[in-house]
């Protein structure tokens, strides 16, 4: 007597191959029949919104235990020859050199394998999937995207991007010297530059000369660098080198739907896999996938942001803060981008290569903006925002880029001096002229101590330069506003209203002239080649600032009750 799972030649056809259309089902048909299989459809689930068709199935095969799967018919288009290919290069690839370790076993941990080689099936290929499991392999894994805490989101994402570096990418392949501009176009990919590409139909759409350098954008007083201007000759990154460029392995589409995780709420961060995996490189730019998957913590919190709250959150990434820092931003939405900003760490710690992350880390962020613009579904204000974000990141790389400072017309680099004496104010009570200049202050006191603070940590080293960049900002801001209280007050207020307004614009101005002498010694070294004299006046002049104008705060209306 026969098994009756030992010969399905002849076995019923209840296998529910029709959701994947006929051509599929019939290859289906054909595959059971030859292999002496059985395979029933169970569930068809949704599918993203890529075009795919997914289900799950059980399989019954003779040389196997019997197993559920997931099927996916890809998308008939371009990606579905790579994904099939770009799962099993994936699951190929590991460090030989790192043995048994952790990195080596890093595709069993958190990718999931195919079970069969891939069937073709007309322009596309059906794949058959393990099921995305927990590491006890007990429990299905449901997208990150579908986890409803948001915090809980962003810290599941933040460990992502710290596994994906520390744990896959071991021995990254540094690229001395590559062009900034080229490095952007890798990042954004090819095929979204064609004519016919949605980023291309938004952009002639909605600029006058799509190939110039620099360009105007509503509710904007300057100018801004193009960041869709990548040609050879047109773009603002032209002759633009990265001191080094990171490759190694990477996702490609790092989005919350291709991360799977744990359904329960006291899941492990680290209990996740990868899936959808049509763009895997073992030599991509290390610096994209965090950067995407950012932008995508980020795109949930914009509908609840409007006007100066989104020019904070375009301060907040490109680290070029404004003054009032990030006090009109969800507490939930910075957490997750400092989360996210400071995943890499580890990685980086290893190398010591924080000053060489962060150009690498602004050029992605403009390269991956770029990839939300025109995107189906999206708002036009969205469409705008996202495409400012690459021009502020594109204008925050020249601002420190060491071939950038001759084409902007950057200020002679003066050398590190010791902080001035303190203008000397006597402590009284003083008229309503100095509120302004005291409101401003206290509302950046917080944030420019926690950024002292950071100076003196090393393990904020890494973030330096945007540290500098954003108490640079913030205090010619205060310079600025004292100077025109100087010139428009001189008449009405009186010597002590004088002296204070004095003493913030020079304290203020030596915070932003000693943060830019730090800032350029950082241009080709890493903080720790930065001279002590030189960070001790930076440190010491902000210090200075803080504590010679913390009377300020009894003009505040508060304060006088």
């Amino acid at each position: 007597m026969k098994d009756k799972d030992s010969d399905v030649s002849d076995a019923p056809d209840v296998s529910g191959f029709s959701v994947f259309g006929d051509e599929a089902a019939r290859a289906l048909e054909d595959w059971r029949v030859v292999n002496q299989r059985r395979l029933q459809v169970i569930q068809r689930i949704h599918g993203g919104g890529t075009g795919s068709v997914l289900a799950t199935a059980r399989l019954w095969d003779p040389a196997r235990a019997t197993r559920k799967v997931l099927l996916k018919l890809c998308s008939p288009d371009e990606g579905a020859a790579r994904e099939a290919g770009g799962h099993t290069r994936a699951w190929r690839s590991r460090p030989v050199p790192f043995g048994a370790g952790s990195a080596f076993q890093y595709p069993e941990q958190h990718l999931v394998d195919q079970v069969y080689d891939p069937l073709p099936v007309g322009r596309s290929w059906l794949m058959f999937l393990q099921l995305a499991l927990d590491r006890q392999g007990k429990a299905e894994l449901v997208p990150l995207d579908q986890v409803v805490s948001r915090p809980e989101r962003a810290r599941v994402a933040a460990t992502v991007v710290r596994s994906v570096l520390l744990d896959w990418n071991p021995d990254e392949e540094p690229v001395i010297g590559p062009g900034a501009r080229e490095f952007v176009r890798d990042v954004l990919g090819e095929h979204r530059l064609r004519g016919t590409g949605s980023l291309t139909g938004w952009v002639r759409r909605n600029l006058a000369d799509p190939d110039a350098t620099t360009i105007g954008l509503p509710g904007c007083s300057e100018l801004l660098p193009n960041p869709y201007a990548l040609g050879r000759h047109s773009s603002p990154l032209a002759g633009a080198v990265l001191p080094v460029a990171a490759r190694g392995r990477a996702h490609g589409d790092l989005h919350p739907g291709n991360i799977m995780v744990p359904s329960g709420s006291a899941r492990a961060s680290e209990d996740f896999r990868l899936i959808d995996l049509s763009r895997f490189s073992e030599t991509a730019p290390l610096a994209r996938d965090p950067a995407h998957l950012l932008l995508c913590v980020v795109q949930d919190f914009l509908p609840q942001l409007l006007g100066d709250a989104r020019s904070q959150l375009l301060a907040l990434l490109t680290g070029t803060g404004q003054p009032g820092a990030d006090d009109l931003l969800p507490g939930a939405l910075t957490d997750a981008v400092h989360a996210l900003l400071d995943a890499p760490t580890p990685w980086l710690t290893d190398r010591g290569s924080y000053s060489d992350w962060a150009p690498q880390h602004l050029l992605a962020l403009q390269g991956c903006a770029l990839m939300f613009v025109g995107r189906d579904g999206a708002g036009e204000q969205d469409n705008h925002w996202f495409f400012e974000l690459a021009a502020r990141a594109c204008a925050a790389f020249l601002a420190t880029h060491p071939g950038a400072a001759a084409r902007a017309g950057a200020a002679e680099v003066l050398p590190p001096v010791t902080p001035p004496a303190a203008v000397p104010v006597e402590p009284t009570r003083h008229g309503p002229a100095l509120a302004p200049l005291a409101a401003a202050l206290d509302a950046m006191r917080p944030e420019l101590r926690r950024r002292l603070g950071d100076c003196g940590d090393p393990g904020r080293d890494k973030w330096l330069k945007y540290t500098l960049a954003s108490v640079a900002n913030r205090c010619e801001a205060l310079r600025r506003q004292a100077e025109q209280l100087l010139a428009e007050e001189s008449d009405r207020a009186d010597s002590a209203d004088r002296g204070q307004a004095q003493s913030v614009a020079i304290l203020a101005g030596e915070v932003v002239r000693t943060a830019r002498v730090v800032s350029l010694l950082l241009t080709d070294g890493t903080p720790a080649a930065v001279p002590e004299t030189a960070r001790r006046n930076f440190t010491g002049a902000l210090a200075l600032l803080l504590d010679r104008t913390a009377e300020l705060t009894s003009l505040l209306p508060e304060a006088n009750g």
